[in-house]
């Protein structure tokens, strides 16, 4: 018989493999105007002013069309939360042409100021909700957590804005405002940070590394100290290949606040793509160290371990994180992979069987519990196993030829 193809080096984090939901039809595309207003007193550059319109008038889009998206996501039985239904509007809205900006005359506590008035178009589509499903739950909610940080910072900062404009036209004395003033500045440049790493957020969704990183820089320009765009633009590094690069930009995050576990996490991965385990396996621990019921954590340095061979504490390391997290189906498939370098194959399945449980279109699952069905002898459940993987892969050549060679063998043991 000829050679059985397996890969090379198995992923850990499967979930864009999952297909999506046959509730969801076809897709909508709905279109909203968003509206947003800035008085101008003597505080302020009319740059300041048109952008603080520009940025409320797209959280007015996002508002709109965060209530479709509820909608439309009860209506398909989605059950998507509202802090999803956040994150996948912030992801998926986008702007059809310019930004129209008109000046009006207005008044400020009584006094004439000129009113800035932003008009945009945006668009969503609800393939976004499509896509935000092929998401496993490990990056829904990192995801999640970072647009509940930025989108807060952003309505601070307008919030902010506001409130000094109303202050610096009320206050008296000449060092009040100039105080005043260098506040207002400084919450100007912090909202432009945000906007840029709101910006980068959705073009790093959608796979747009290059611009991504961009914008991250541009951030950093604005304030060196933004962990959030260093852990970002180390994501991107890492999803180009750059892991270097991601490891500089996760160390740097690390120097201004040492406690951050996800970012632990991530350099920790960077270093295992690298094949450099014992500083992946250092970073880990420190992340199991800030938090121990990390289970991520545990599912990545059970990688590592596996990787150097030591399948024992791979498994430990799987048992722990599944203890933590008893739905982790990549935890039951990465076990089943260190208990097939065991030499324990019924275990081996019997973790593929769990992680398909837990997710049915886990495509590599199917792969492996078909190869080691092979190694069993049992060629008829592998290659069922084996054609349900090219539903996932059509055009996988080698599993096509594999199974084409387990027909044979069949056949010729029935001519024997």
């Amino acid at each position: 018989m000829r050679k059985m193809h397996t890969p090379a080096k198995f992923a850990t984090l499967l979930g864009a493999l999952l297909f999506l939901v046959a509730s969801i039809g076809l897709a909508e595309v709905k279109m909203y105007t968003g509206v947003g207003t800035c008085v101008l007193g003597d505080l302020g550059t009319p740059e300041q002013a048109k952008n603080l319109a520009k940025e409320k008038a797209m959280q007015n889009a996002k508002e709109q069309a965060g209530v479709f998206l509820a909608s439309y996501s009860r209506a398909t039985n989605t059950h998507l939360s509202d802090n999803e239904i956040s994150a996948i509007t912030t992801n998926i809205i986008s702007l059809v042409g310019e930004v129209k900006y008109e000046q009006t005359s207005g008044e400020l506590n009584g006094q004439p100021a000129i009113v800035y008035t932003a008009t945009l178009q945006a668009k969503v589509d609800t393939d976004g909700i499509k896509e935000w499903l092929m998401y496993d739950e490990k990056e829904k909610a990192a995801i999640v957590r970072q647009n509940e940080e930025i989108q807060n910072d952003l309505r601070n900062s307008i919030n902010e804005l506001e409130q000094l404009t109303q202050q610096y036209d009320k206050a008296e004395s000449r060092q009040e405002k100039e105080e005043i003033r260098r506040e207002f500045n400084d919450v100007g440049k912090k909202l432009l940070a945000s906007q840029k790493i709101d910006e980068g957020n959705v073009l790093y969704y959608k796979g747009d590394y290059n611009r991504a990183i961009q914008l991250w820089n541009e951030a950093l320009a604005i304030n060196p100290k933004l962990v959030e765009a260093y852990n970002n633009r180390g994501n991107a590094y890492s999803n180009k290949g750059e892991y270097d690069r991601a490891i500089a930009d996760y160390s740097q995050a690390l120097a201004i606040n040492p406690n951050l576990v996800e970012v632990y996490n991530n350099r920790g991965n960077a270093y295992e793509e690298k094949g450099d385990y014992d500083r992946a396996i250092t970073d880990y621990n420190q992340a199991l160290a800030i938090q121990p019921e990390y289970a991520n954590a545990y599912n990545n340095r059970g990688n590592a371990y596996q990787y150097k061979g030591d399948y024992d504490r791979a498994i430990a390391d799987y048992n722990q994180a599944l203890a933590i997290h008893p739905e982790y189906a990549d935890a039951y498939y990465n076990r089943g992979r260190a208990y097939a370098e065991k030499g324990d194959y019924d275990r081996a399945i019997a973790d593929f069987t769990q992680a398909l449980a837990i997710h049915p279109k886990y495509a590599h699952a199917y792969y492996y519990r078909g190869y080691f069905y092979y190694r069993k002898g049992e060629y008829d459940r592998a290659i069922a196993d084996w054609r349900k993987y090219l539903e996932f892969h059509p055009d996988d050549e080698d599993i096509k030829n594999n199974i084409q060679i387990l027909e044979r063998k069949k056949h010729e043991k029935r001519m024997c």
